[in-house]
């Protein structure tokens, strides 16, 4: 009990000196905090992206160690001699599912030439990589070396005569060289007479599969995607004047869903920023100047705004990658922001009236430092340990959280320390 007694004695009254510290110098202190957040955000600039599935796994599970155990067993032939069965994940790729608007037979002669417009048009997509102009043809997946589609039975004249004739048979179809193609995974909705011809068909699904057994190949690869998905957006918003639709995905779609989640969370983010300002504002607010602490709460949520921008920059610099996880840090952080402003100016109001601006900021920093130290430091130690969790995810969140919270704590001891010591002395000259 005597330590314990001591140990807050001696702490409280470091801060209590701090306090009047950053009182005798209020530019430089107003300075050193708005500058450190500043100078940390511009680096948001480069901050790198990451909205790969895999940040979600465990790192070193054993379906991880079993994954790259048949990796290496098994090497990438997506450029020499590529099956789609011999993938271990979904690989690169650009998908196409074609509807009839009416959910009408798709293999009617109607529809030919939209099947293969749409096929022509992404076959036709160009991608530019350092002054060189590349095409699907270049960058797809490759057997025999010839592409590897899952449209190249059906873009043939030869099938669309055997449709025309009703002899295409499922789920098996015999090309015209005589070899046998499975039609189950690009046919959906497939009705069929007793003899197994095709009657109708509802859905088609067509896969354009891309190599990426090299560096290169798997850069080019993603480009493609990209542009894939921006031209068949495009191809999309003219769907009016056709019969069919179409819904189309890559291997980043799921990814590039979370990020779009995570972009739609600004709003919800802004309106929380605005609710806490006018919640911290109408409670501080009302009295006398002494007592009238509203400026000082909206401070308050604007030091805990700045230690964000700066955790996501100093993040950046440090190259941690953003995950969409991390969407969640801005709530979290307004939250204990908040909570440790309120601690702040609770202490102010407890400090002696009838002292001075400078021993008032002192004896609010003693009161009220050692609460907010104590509560900062549990926070960063918990995400400092969670920091060590096997996914990826998990340790990318506790790293930005953790240096949001340690930068929100600074800016509450600096900051709107500080502007205590300017409402104190504008109430002061107020007053006289």
């Amino acid at each position: 009990m005597f330590l314990t007694q001591l140990f807050e004695e001696r702490l409280s009254g470091t801060f209590n000196k701090y306090g009047q510290l950053i009182a005798r110098n209020p530019i430089s202190a107003i300075m050193f905090s708005i500058m450190l957040n500043g100078l940390l955000a511009i680096n948001i600039l480069w901050m790198r992206f990451n909205n790969e599935l895999t940040v979600y796994a465990p790192s070193n599970s054993q379906a991880y160690k079993d994954s790259a155990l048949v990796r290496n067993y098994f090497p990438d032939y997506t450029g020499t001699n590529f099956y789609e069965q011999s993938l271990l994940d979904l690989g690169r790729y650009g998908s196409i599912i074609i509807k009839s608007k009416n959910d009408g037979n798709l293999l009617n002669e109607m529809f030919q030439s939209n099947i293969q417009t749409i096929i022509k048009t992404v076959e036709e997509i160009s991608i530019a990589h350092e002054d060189q102009t590349y095409l699907y043809q270049s960058l797809c997946a490759r057997r025999n070396n010839t592409c590897v589609a899952s449209h190249s039975v059906i873009f043939s004249d030869y099938f669309w005569k055997q449709v025309a004739f009703g002899n295409v048979t499922f789920p098996e179809f015999v090309t015209e060289d005589g070899r046998k193609e499975l039609l189950d995974q690009t046919l959906g909705g497939v009705l069929t007479n007793a003899d197994g011809l095709i009657i109708s068909v509802l859905a088609l699904k067509i896969n354009f599969y891309l190599r990426q057994d090299r560096y290169l190949s798997n850069v080019l690869a993603k480009k493609w995607e990209q542009k894939f998905i921006d031209i068949l957006q495009g191809f999309v918003s003219n769907e009016d004047d056709k019969n069919i639709s179409i819904a189309f995905a890559n291997s980043d779609s799921l990814g590039k869903e979370l990020d779009a989640n995570t972009g739609g969370d600004i709003k919800y983010f802004s309106l929380t920023f605005t609710l806490m300002i006018t919640y911290a504002s109408f409670v501080a607010a009302g009295g006398n100047c002494v007592s009238n602490t509203g400026h000082l709460g909206r401070a308050g949520v604007v030091a805990s705004g700045l230690s964000i921008l700066g955790a996501l920059g100093l993040g950046s610099a440090l190259q941690v990658e953003f995950v969409n996880i991390v969407g969640v840090m801005p709530f979290l952080i307004i939250g204990i922001g908040v909570d440790d402003m309120f601690i702040l100016m609770s202490g102010l109001a407890s400090a002696p009236k009838d002292k001075s601006a400078e021993e008032r900021v002192g004896r609010t920093i003693q009161s009220s430092g050692v609460a907010i130290t104590i509560t900062s430091l549990t926070n960063v130690t918990a995400f400092a340990a969670g920091m060590l969790s096997t996914f990826q995810s998990v340790r990318n969140f506790c790293f930005y959280t953790g240096l949001a919270v340690l930068l929100c704590y600074v800016n509450q001891m600096t900051f709107l320390s500080l502007l205590f010591q300017v409402w104190l002395c504008y109430c002061v000259m107020s007053i006289r």
